[in-house]
């Protein structure tokens, strides 16, 4: 069985699952069809997530490896203790964090609910609703209240990845069309 200092580890575990979740999207962005290269793909959005999810799971390994060797340093300078209690207590204090409470784990639950349905939504709506949608719950979910910053950031950063994917990155949308597509385009 696995130790329960296992399953405290912040850093490894969250890394572990956040690189899962990245090579699952950049495997499903790389079977996405490609009619004229990646700026045609509707796998490029997929493939840049899942790439920065990875990245992102790497950081946290160096971070705990980082913090692991400070640990070990520290036990170094500290002779007149005990070897194993020394590190064993700076690595229990630097890797531990406080468990979960439970509005937490229905806060994830929920975060991971939301992820899934925005998936489901892109088959049937357009990007720009369906993200807009998205980005509204999962601020609600985080606990942001306030109703002009909601609509203001989702809009916002709803037009900004249109515009991106559109005109800097030449590619198509993943969803069901685009408004800003067809508002430039006709």
């Amino acid at each position: 069985m696995i130790g329960t200092r296992f399953w405290n580890d912040t850093r490894l575990i969250p890394a572990f699952i956040t690189m899962a979740i990245g090579g699952w999207l950049c495997w499903q962005g790389f079977q996405m069809p490609r009619p004229h290269g990646w700026s045609s793909s509707p796998g490029l959005f997929p493939v840049i997530i899942g790439s920065g999810l990875i990245i992102m799971a790497f950081l946290l390994l160096l971070e705990r490896q980082r913090l692991i060797r400070q640990a070990a340093v520290e036990h170094r300078a500290r002779q007149e203790r005990d070897e194993q209690s020394l590190l064993r207590e700076r690595m229990e204090e630097v890797l531990h964090e406080p468990a979960m409470t439970r509005q937490d784990k229905i806060r994830t639950a929920a975060i991971a609910v939301l992820i899934g349905i925005y998936a489901v939504s892109l088959n049937f709506m357009i990007f720009e609703v369906a993200t807009f949608l998205f980005l509204v719950a999962a601020m609600l979910a985080f606990g942001e209240r306030s109703v002009p910053r909601i609509v203001l950031a989702s809009a916002g950063t709803v037009v900004v990845i249109a515009v991106v994917f559109i005109y800097v990155l030449e590619t198509l949308l993943p969803g069901n069309g685009s408004l800003v597509e067809n508002f430039i385009y006709g």
